[in-house]
């Protein structure tokens, strides 16, 4: 009985026990819904209240999207407004490759990489293995593409081609300045020249327009969001005269294959206000096609090499003798029949010579005259002179690259380094220095800083600046100034400038000839020189050529003194045409259409689209059946006249062009032509082209060897 009751008192007290404990677990329950209860309502607090402005900008971006409006590159123009530098829309061909390496798209896949191989002359192959071994979905596969041509694409597939219109720059000159100009990469940034030293003007702004995205992810313009429009970048006019430019080109590149050079460097200047009106090194490259090759090419010689310029640099010896009155023109030397020994040096003569006068010394380019003359000048003297002309010191040409040369310093100055300066050697100059000292002669004795940015025009037309002509200092007397181009005259009237002589036109100037210094000691290497200034009595403009490594026949006599009298005998030519021009047009006289009238530039050896762009610059339209060849027709002559407005046809001859017939064309146009078409040329000889034979070694590749008159 007792059991019973113990047991029942057991069990009337085990709910008893468990009640607390599920308490205890409510209480819990409870306490943890709160708290997620709190924590949301703090997480809303903050959502809504700290970070309200950030989440309303997420929110935004999932119905909004940000458009960007890419500014326009300012243009590069001419001091006469030819246009020399622009943007053109072109299209960049984006595929996603996930969906072309799929086994089915194998002929899509083809098709597109044989159309870009078609347009660009990348190997069809290199596009098929830049798509298949890419993991991503989104790949640049071409850029520049035309627009016209590039709906090709989307006829071919919709899905995998995505095509996007971007600014490329063009050059319509193509070669022509490219070296001044330069040229943009991908994402139109200057990368040399104008295009580098200046981008910050020409670049622009890009603006931008917020535009709203619907549930299905299309875009649309509404008029309440935000929209900031693009500024588009500054142009910029040049002191360049195109006209010039390719003559000195033209000149200059024929100089350079005669003579065999490795290459040249030649530059134009107005010298009463420093404005430079065509500069230009050979070999150039063109800015539209850049590649591994062309960047050899790239450097603008004109202002960035360096060497002793010899015995142009007489006639600043001359300068600080006659501003010093240590000599005059008609004082008697003695030239020591071409020979002074020194003891540890010997200074020589090409031309030996007795005794001579001061002139008669400068004409005949007498280094041991010279020699002597620059010993005379006392030191500190010497170097001032030296100095103001403008060596050994950034001239401030608004140019990237422009060296400083090299001058010793008057405290290192010995007799022999004093001799040797005296004709030329032991300092280092660059071609636009000499040109400006030789400018400063010209100017009666005033050094300008020399430019070629003339002005730059906002894109509404309002002018942002114009650079006014700076003269850096006076650094001989207008008397010294023009005796020394008296003695200058005589040296290419009597003296070893003769190759130099224009017609019915006075040239004041000087030739030189340096050895090249390879490893420390002179090698039998030359640089050929001519430097001058026409008319004498009144200098219109300042002329240098340099030729670098001339073979056979090297000294600057015969070498770089017949191409200063070819460029400046075209000037004058291209000066008289302009006058007739602006007589024509100022009398009125209807009879004569010369102002309507366009002289055809050549054209054979460009492609369709270079020839077609360079014949608007004339005012003359292009048509041709077949626009995806080179142009090679021999009925059209260049140098002929068209009035503005009229339309030239062309033939094209796919086929021929794989191995161009040439003879009978000019050497120029028949390199041009042979190097568009893909061969690498040798030339003998000089002139129009009497053969032409193809190389048939292996190891040589496509070349073709010209032979000329």
């Amino acid at each position: 009985m007792e059991n019973d009751k113990e047991n029942e008192i057991s069990q009337n007290n085990q709910p008893q026990a468990e009640t607390p404990r599920k308490l205890w677990k409510f209480w819990l329950m409870l306490v943890f819904i709160n708290i997620i209860f709190l924590a949301v309502i703090v997480k809303l607090f903050i959502v809504q209240v700290i970070n309200s402005d950030q989440y309303k900008e997420a929110a935004k971006k999932q119905h909004e999207s940000k458009v960007t409006l890419t500014a326009k590159r300012g243009n590069i123009y001419d001091r006469n407004g030819n246009l020399l530098a622009s943007s053109l829309q072109k299209i960049t061909v984006v595929v996603d490759p996930s969906i072309l390496n799929d086994d089915k798209m194998r002929k899509t896949l083809d098709k597109i990489c044989t159309f870009l191989s078609n347009e660009t002359g990348v190997p069809k192959e290199k596009y098929i293995d830049k798509i298949q071994n890419s993991d991503k979905s989104y790949l640049i596969l071409a850029r520049g593409i035309d627009p016209w041509k590039s709906s090709k694409l989307k006829e071919i597939d919709d899905r995998c081609v995505f095509l996007i219109s971007e600014p490329k720059r063009n050059y319509p000159f193509a070669n022509a300045v490219s070296q001044l100009i330069g040229f943009t990469d991908n994402d139109n940034v200057g990368k040399i020249g104008l295009e580098k030293s200046w981008d910050s003007v020409l670049q622009g702004k890009d603006g931008f327009i917020i535009m709203s995205r619907d549930a299905i992810g299309k875009l649309h313009f509404a008029a309440d969001l935000p929209y900031q429009p693009a500024m588009d970048g500054n142009s910029l006019y040049l002191t360049i005269d195109i006209k010039y430019q390719r003559v000195l080109e033209y000149e200059l590149q024929h100089g350079v294959l005669k003579t065999n050079s490795s290459s040249g460097a030649a530059i134009a200047l107005d010298p009463s206000t420093g404005e430079i009106l065509a500069m230009a090194s050979y070999p150039d490259f063109d800015p539209n096609n850049i590649n591994s090759e062309a960047i050899p090419n790239m450097k603008n010689r004109a202002i960035t090499d360096v060497y002793e310029p010899g015995s142009t640099f007489k006639g600043i010896t001359a300068a600080a003798a006659l501003e010093e009155n240590l000599f005059s023109p008609d004082d008697i030397l003695d030239g020591h029949n071409g020979s002074i020994d020194y003891g540890q040096y010997t200074i020589t003569d090409v031309h030996p010579i007795g005794r001579v006068t001061f002139r008669e010394a400068l004409e005949q380019s007498s280094n041991v005259i010279f020699s002597s003359v620059g010993y005379t000048i006392p030191d500190n003297d010497f170097y001032k002179y030296i100095r103001n002309f403008g060596f050994g010191l950034n001239l401030g040409i608004d140019l990237p690259g422009e060296s400083a040369g090299r001058l010793p310093k008057p405290d290192n100055f010995t007799a022999a380094i004093k001799r040797f300066m005296g004709f030329g050697y032991g300092i280092m100059a660059t071609p636009l220095q000499v040109l400006c000292a030789y400018g400063a002669i010209a100017n009666r004795g005033d050094l300008m800083r020399p430019y070629v940015v003339k002005k730059a025009v906002k894109s509404n037309g309002q002018l942002l600046f114009e650079t006014r002509a700076e003269k850096i200092r006076k650094v001989i007397t207008e008397k010294t100034a023009k005796t020394l181009t008296d003695m200058l005259s005589g040296v290419v009237s009597r003296g070893t400038g003769k190759s130099a002589i224009l017609d019915k036109i006075s040239v004041a100037g000087k030739t030189g000839t340096t050895k090249l210094v390879v490893n420390g000691a002179y090698s039998d290497n030359y640089i050929a020189t001519f430097v001058g200034f026409y008319p004498a009595e009144k200098p219109e403009i300042t002329l240098i050529v340099v030729l670098d490594k001339p073979i056979g026949a090297y000294y600057a006599g015969s070498t770089a003194a017949p191409i200063f009298r070819n460029i400046c005998a075209r000037f004058l030519n291209l000066k008289q045409l302009d006058n007739q021009v602006k007589n024509d047009s100022q009398s009125g006289d209807s009879t004569n259409l010369q102002r309507n009238l366009r002289f055809i530039p050549e054209i054979n050896g460009l492609d369709y689209t270079k020839a077609e762009n360079l014949l608007k610059q004339y005012g003359i339209n292009l048509e041709s059946v077949d626009k995806s060849s080179i142009i090679f027709d021999r009925k059209i002559k260049s140098g002929e006249k068209l009035e503005s407005g009229s339309f030239i046809r062309v033939e094209t001859d796919t086929n021929s062009i794989k191995k161009p017939d040439v003879t009978g064309l000019s050497l120029r146009h028949a390199i041009r032509l042979l190097q568009n078409s893909g061969y690498k040329v040798k030339v003998n000889g000089y002139g129009l082209v009497k053969r032409q034979e193809w190389s048939d070694k292996a190891s040589a590749g496509k070349e073709c060897t010209i032979y000329c008159n």
